[in-house]
């Protein structure tokens, strides 16, 4: 993949319900939108997408951030590899993985920053697999204006749950 995607606040998020349904809440702001823009990037239907590559650039614009801050990306990328989903089997077990295998910020030949994301073998259905209605969808800019992680985790639920008319969540 050599040509850099154009990272637009008006790319679609399709977002499985069962990656809805993880217990993200130990995942910060940057993290949920890393991952917001690696889905919106991706085509749902074409698991050969599953490499995401765009400008380093773009994002700190839409983020409003500054430089490039190595150290900082660093942290992100360690957080999201480490990210460990679990899903329950249809006997009452699990089935433990990580979304990435790869996460890799670098420079191009033309010396501008880039991401390259890749996922994980064992989490391509969570990215890949929208049979039966288990999914939703929202703009990319939903995602990335929101100010705090709670916001975001908040929208995403009721999002998932619009099309049912509703849902009882306690505090």
């Amino acid at each position: 993949m050599d040509k850099l995607g154009k990272l637009k606040e008006t790319h679609l998020v399709t977002k499985h319900n069962a990656l809805n349904n993880m217990r993200a809440d130990n995942m910060s702001m940057q993290e949920l939108r890393m991952l917001s823009v690696y889905i919106s990037r991706i085509n749902p239907k074409d698991a050969a997408t599953r490499q995401v590559k765009f400008s380093l650039a773009d994002f700190q614009a839409i983020m409003g951030l500054g430089k490039v801050n190595i150290a900082y990306y660093k942290a992100v990328a360690k957080e999201l590899l480490s990210k460990v989903i679990f899903l329950t089997t249809a006997s009452g077990g699990f089935d433990g993985f990580t979304l990435f295998s790869r996460f890799r910020l670098d420079t191009d030949e033309n010396g501008q920053w880039y991401v390259d994301i890749i996922a994980s073998e064992e989490a391509m259905p969570l990215f890949f697999d929208f049979r039966n209605g288990n999914y939703f969808k929202y703009e990319l800019w939903n995602a990335l204006t929101l100010k705090s992680a709670g916001h975001l985790r908040l929208y995403e639920v009721l999002k998932q749950y619009e099309r049912i008319g509703g849902r009882n969540v306690s505090v």
